[in-house]
């Protein structure tokens, strides 16, 4: 219940865009009912004896902190184990990410009972391998990108953590942990300096790959949902530049990081030397669900509820997305739409009320409305979509038969409501608002106010 743990950071001074590296051993009498609770401001990746034991996002904001709780049995020994924990500190606003303080906290308890708590005598430094304060962005939406270099060993020393002034009124995240699935198989193509990789499918997941590359080289490494009229996955699209980038070693270089998920079809890189590759890929992430069989008469038909399945399970993870490519973003309107499906599919009602508890927290008190996306700090709200929020937590309670969320987001709908009611004008029309409202209907030019 991190009760007795502490906010802690390598420094009290932070920078954006920055990956700091907790190191500790902790004793376990009896490996069973071992567990572990983390908050972080970010995103991370927890390592017991050297394997990967959970990793998350925390799409909270500085009112409404959540951990994370994972089970830690099959990862530890009785007697002494070792926990490294990374966490990348975002620091740098974007439409899934509401700015804060760098900070993680952490706990283990082993029958309940603690046995490990945060605190300034945990072990901390910067990672080194990643490139911190860089600070590339992806897109407006999504947030940053990273550059990981294998040429450098991270041996920079351990020191004590400092203590981070931080809330400790946090609360259990309560949906399932997300799964991390077997690599992809892939088509790889060369095409001179070119290497293509082909996922055969739209994928979401983390990046892993092994090769041995004849000198050290830069590679920028883009990816995409399609290729264009020349074999290309586009890297620049506008202000947009989906690529990471990756500096590699001579020799054997194996990669992975759990801390952004990539998604698309395609993966593309130019070497300037030569490379053999063993595997390059993305590790599928998804949500646990349970898929409804629903079998027709037409093949068609069920390729189309296949794709539309999958297309679904793309978009759900710390919550409804979007879409997994750009954004990986928690709007009400496309949120709207995936939990109706959602009920068909997945028979799913606990992540879809997180979603609409989540959709409540982007309120804005002074202007009646809900934020575009949860989270995030700018303001720039699409009125309509807090109407669309409105029908979304009827129609949970009609699918669900769950009152308790209409009572806990009452006070949200019913401010919604005399916001719009207190609009009408004397022809009985809620007419364009003003800035910052985004007037936005449908992409039509010369109907919203966006670029105020």
């Amino acid at each position: 219940m991190l009760k007795n743990a502490k906010w802690i950071w390598n420094s009290t001074d932070f920078i954006d865009d920055e990956y700091v590296d907790f190191l500790c051993d902790f004793d376990i009498n009896n490996p069973h009912g071992v567990s572990l609770d983390i908050s972080v401001d970010g995103t991370f990746a927890v390592y017991v004896n050297d394997n990967l034991a959970g990793f998350g996002e925390c799409s909270d904001d500085e009112n409404n902190k959540i951990y994370d709780t994972f089970c830690l049995d099959k990862f530890v020994k009785q007697g002494k184990n070792s926990l490294l924990i990374t966490v990348w500190h975002h620091g740098a606003p974007c439409a899934t990410y509401s700015v804060a303080k760098a900070g993680c906290i952490f706990s283990i308890t082993e029958g309940g009972k603690d046995v490990l708590n945060s605190d300034e005598k945990v072990l901390s430094r910067i990672n080194t391998n990643f490139k911190n304060g860089y600070c590339k962005y992806i897109t407006g939406q999504l947030g940053l990108s990273y550059y990981y270099d294998n040429t450098i060993d991270n041996n920079a020393p351990f020191t004590f953590s400092a203590l981070i002034d931080k809330s400790k009124d946090i609360e259990k995240r309560p949906i399932k942990n997300l799964l991390l699935l077997d690599r992809k198989d892939t088509k790889i193509t060369y095409n001179g300096n070119l290497v293509t990789i082909d996922l055969s499918e739209e994928t979401v997941g983390f990046l892993d790959f092994s090769f041995e590359s004849d000198n050290a080289q830069e590679l920028i490494i883009t990816y995409g949902e399609h290729l264009d009229q020349n074999g290309m996955v586009s890297r620049m699209i506008g202000p947009r530049d989906f690529s990471v980038e990756y500096m590699a070693k001579k020799g054997e270089n194996k990669f992975f990081n759990p801390l952004r998920r990539l998604a698309g079809r395609y993966i593309q890189f130019e070497v300037k030397h030569p490379v053999k590759i063993e595997y390059f890929t993305l590790r599928p992430v998804v949500y646990p669900v349970n898929v409804v069989p629903y079998k027709f008469e037409n093949p068609l038909h069920n390729r189309i509820y296949q794709t539309s399945v999958h297309t679904l399970k793309c978009c759900m993870h710390a919550h409804y997305e979007d879409c997994p490519w750009r954004e990986q973003a928690l709007y009400a309107l496309d949120s709207r739409n995936q939990m109706l499906c959602g009920y068909v599919a997945f028979k799913e009602y606990d992540y879809a009320r997180y979603n609409l508890v989540l959709l409540s927290r982007s309120y804005i008190k002074d202007l009646k409305v809900l934020n575009l996306t949860y989270p995030r700090d700018a303001h720039l709200p699409i009125p309509f979509f807090s109407l669309a929020y409105v029908l979304q937590v009827a129609e949970y309670v009609k699918a669900s038969g769950d009152y308790s969320l209409y009572n806990q987001v009452k006070p949200v709908i019913d401010g919604i409501m005399q916001g719009f009611s207190d609009r009408i004008d004397e022809n009985g029309l809620i007419a364009n608002l003003p800035y910052p409202f985004w007037n936005f209907y449908e992409w039509t030019d010369g109907n919203h106010n966006e670029w105020e």
